[in-house]
């Protein structure tokens, strides 16, 4: 019998089709013998999500989850109310009142925070003495800043504490005005909130007090002309 050798074949170990060549490659078949349509030894599996604890809220318009995949939070209403941020297992509702019972300030406001609860955010800022808004402005972080100038952007609007607020505002830029002059172009939708917020508040009381200056005018010449029948 003879054999014909092609040379486009052969190797430097000899011809191709001796060798005994075996690959390495992931595409590799290993179906069983004698299966015809797919591999039969092959085995697909899905991650198991197990469930621990699911709580109702009151209302009954939303319920959350703790699962292996994390916290699942389903709601009725389109508007998300919590939004945790750096949020650990430690960290409560309690542990921020118990912070201001101990007058730390700063702590308390950076719970609220992590916790993005609006009212204890309120209630964390509104507990600041007048005197001490300055230091915490100072001491907060700035992973802080900006939530801070999103938060006040929006209590300008609503809140009757407009002194108050307005002496966070002025605290905070100045202690933080660097960093904010730095990352301008992603915080400067923030800024301009906060702006057109104090812009709104100085227009309103400007139309207010524009008003009672000429209201105590007429009441003083009516009581000059008043004065003047008298005599």
């Amino acid at each position: 019998m003879q054999q014909y050798l092609n040379s486009a074949k052969m190797t430097e170990a000899g011809p191709l089709d001796l060798l005994d060549v075996e690959s390495d490659s992931d595409t590799e078949d290993l179906s069983l013998p004698g299966v015809l349509k797919g591999d039969m030894s092959s085995r697909k599996t899905r991650p198991q999500i197990r469930t621990k604890c699911v709580q109702f809220s009151p209302t009954g318009r939303a319920w959350a989850a703790v699962s292996t995949e994390g916290l699942l939070i389903y709601s009725l209403d389109d508007v998300i109310v919590f939004d945790p941020f750096d949020l650990t297992v430690d960290l409560t509702p309690a542990t921020v009142k118990k912070a201001l019972i101990n007058k730390q300030y700063a702590a308390a406001i950076v719970y609220s925070f992590r916790l993005n609860d609006h009212k204890l955010v309120s209630q964390a800022m509104e507990a600041v003495p007048i005197d001490d808004i300055q230091l915490i402005a100072r001491s907060l972080s700035a992973a802080y800043v900006e939530k801070m100038v999103e938060f006040l952007a929006v209590k300008l609007e609503s809140s009757c504490h407009l002194q108050f607020y307005l002496t966070w505002c002025t605290h905070l830029l100045t202690a933080h005005g660097s960093y904010l002059k730095q990352h301008s172009s992603s915080i400067m939708s923030k800024l301009r909130d906060l702006q057109k917020s104090i812009v709104e508040k100085q227009n309103d009381l400007g139309s207010l007090c524009d008003g009672n200056i000429y209201s105590l005018q007429f009441i003083v010449s009516l009581s000059k002309l008043s004065t003047s029948h008298e005599q």
